[in-house]
């Protein structure tokens, strides 16, 4: 069923690269855990981004010998089924929540950010995953991971997660055709000889405010790495390419994971232009800029204009840059850091600058492309945010788990992104990797007019109409 459903209704193709959504599950005998069909077919290539994946793994070693004379088991046998409701209303999201996110995409671009590189992460993508091991964590270690998620206790996370869920589960097209679809899913693949020891509770917070489908097989096998890989790259447009030996380190009692995809048109004409793109550092480069023009949103400070670029379907890439001519912004001793916090708040908090007002538009920016990979450990224990979590014998996760022999913590933690902006649209895709391994086993009037010329570094966002952080980057280089 599951070899079915995602080669049936995935592995469909149009005319563009990035339209054919392929499966990759070699074995037969993968059975799906869902009734959620995916509809990320037959988009228009124009305006794309791709997000998200993001994988946690729990660790537990479990040997069993395997006796040559019985048969194989199956790759892996459902669990749940899961139903997410496409096109849903949009409700307006918990404000503390939303904030939360906020904060969170704010801090991490600051721990992350060089100034001699081009950064891009999702925010939405790593909070998600950490907030579904939120759920199965407890005492200090629950309260470390809510803190740096930005969960205050004044809201019920796992009732704004299904709200946000919703929210961004939608697929659009008008008569011009041109289209939108985002969606975030997740998805939990538990080892067979761990199953017993989950806790039902868990799992039922998973699939009903978290819509993860649920897998069960062998995780020290090639077919459930390549089972994996194939999960996220049928979610993610396979813009990553993965392979069983894309997670050949990965074992354990299971797995979280969650991929974001996004796909819009631009939703106002554009066209292609040559200009000189000036670093920091270094000389000018000639490069393809976008030109175009449109009625949108704007926000501005005495020193900094902030406004929407839309996209169809409500998002919008969001950039902040300096006004022409104003008084330097900072001045020493202004750190670096500090710079860039200003910066991503100023993009996830607009209405902080000014009322918003609706303005006539010119923008010219230079195509790019980004690509990053992060160690989440180092940064955030560098960071001093979480430490307790990634602690052999402190981290408390036992709402995971209905034994008291399993303490599992989190062991490794990794982030990929890239991003290519182009004429067409915006093509974007990320995951993320966290391993977690088990102590008790293994240690280890008339409108203004605007002007805005990307010609040098330059901040921007992806955001949904609700507000989401989906992407935030920087562009420091052309390519």
């Amino acid at each position: 069923m599951f070899r079915r459903q995602f080669e049936k209704k995935l592995n469909q193709k149009s005319p563009s690269k990035f339209d054919s959504i392929k499966g990759r599950i070699p074995n037969s005998n993968v059975r799906s855990v869902t009734s959620r069909k995916p509809w990320i077919i037959g988009l228009s290539a124009i305006g794309s981004v791709a997000v998200a994946g993001i994988v946690v793994a729990v660790t537990l070693a479990s040997v069993s010998s395997k006796n040559p004379l019985l048969p194989e088991p199956p790759v892996a046998k459902q669990l749940n089924a899961p139903s997410k409701p496409l096109n849903s209303p949009k409700q307006k999201p918990n404000a503390q929540y939303l904030q939360g996110l906020k904060d969170f995409a704010v801090n991490f671009a600051t721990y992350t950010d060089k100034e001699e590189e081009n950064n891009v992460f999702s925010p939405l993508s790593i909070a998600t995953a950490f907030s579904m091991a939120y759920e199965g964590a407890r005492a200090e270690t629950k309260e470390e991971l809510g803190k740096m998620l930005g969960y205050d206790g004044s809201f019920d996370v796992k009732t704004c997660v299904a709200e946000m869920l919703k929210a961004t589960h939608f697929t659009a097209e008008d008569k011009e055709g041109k289209k939108a679809y985002c969606d975030v899913a997740d998805a939990i693949f538990i080892d067979q000889e761990f199953s017993p020891f989950l806790s039902e509770n868990y799992l039922k917070i998973l699939t009903d405010y978290y819509y993860a489908e649920a897998f069960s097989g062998d995780l020290k096998s090639d077919e459930m790495h390549e089972m994996l890989a194939s999960w996220i790259n049928s979610k993610t447009n396979e813009l990553f390419h993965l392979n069983a030996d894309s997670f050949k380190d990965f074992a354990g009692i299971l797995w979280l994971c969650n991929t974001v995809y996004l796909k819009a048109n631009w939703a106002c004409d554009i066209f292609e232009e040559t200009r000189s793109f000036y670093p920091k550092q270094g000389a000018a480069k000639e490069t393809t800029f976008l030109h175009g023009y449109v009625q949108t949103n704007g926000y501005a400070s005495d020193s900094i204009y902030v406004c929407d670029i839309p996209l169809y379907g409500g998002l919008s890439f969001r950039v902040a840059v300096e006004k022409p001519s104003c008084e330097p912004l900072f001045l020493p001793p202004t750190t670096y850091a500090e710079q860039e916090q200003y910066w991503f708040r100023s993009i996830l908090n607009p209405e902080q600058l000014s009322e918003v007002k609706t303005i006539d538009l010119e923008f010219i920016m230079p195509t790019f492309k980004s690509h990053q990979k992060y160690d989440l450990k180092e940064v955030l224990q560098d960071a001093g945010v979480v430490r307790n979590a990634f602690t052999p014998k402190v981290a408390d996760f036992h709402d995971m788990v209905n034994s008291v022999e399993h303490d599992p913590f989190i062991s490794k933690a990794i982030h990929e992104a890239l991003v290519d902006v182009n004429k067409d649209g915006i093509e974007a895709a990320a995951y993320t990797v966290i391993e977690m391994e088990d102590e008790s086993v293994n240690v280890g009037p008339a409108l203004e007019k605007w002007v805005i010329q990307l010609d040098r570094p330059f901040h921007y966002g992806i955001v949904d109409s609700l507000g989401y952080p989906l992407f935030l980057g920087t562009v420091n280089i052309a390519e």
